[in-house]
């Protein structure tokens, strides 16, 4: 187990094998998708994402970090980090590089 935000936690990672990163070259979109649950409840704490896409029409790479926290007794997300490029056919290529932290929980 790992520590995430204070909380001890089981890690479930999917990734692409080396091996097969050539064969499916654009046969894929999820590259890396990394989930970390409370050993507590198995609620998720936190999840990255790596996913990447092409054909004639977009191409994107993406990276996406969410973390989710306990509060007022409901997790919600609590910092959202995102790094990527789309491009979309007839468009420009947008880049696009942020960090959110979700403060206010009044309800």
């Amino acid at each position: 187990g790992v520590n995430i935000n204070g909380q001890e936690a089981y890690l479930f990672d999917i990734r692409v094998k080396n091996q097969y990163q050539d064969h499916l070259q654009g046969k894929t979109v999820i590259k890396r998708l990394s989930t970390w649950f409370a050993k507590e409840n198995l609620q998720i704490l936190k999840r990255e994402y790596d996913l990447v896409g092409k054909s004639l029409a977009y191409q994107f790479d993406v990276h996406m970090d969410v973390d989710v926290s306990f509060i007022n007794n409901a997790y919600y997300p609590t910092r959202v980090k995102y790094n990527g490029t789309w491009k979309i056919i007839s468009k420009k290529k947008e880049n696009a590089k942020f960090e959110m932290k979700i403060i206010d929980f009044d309800f």
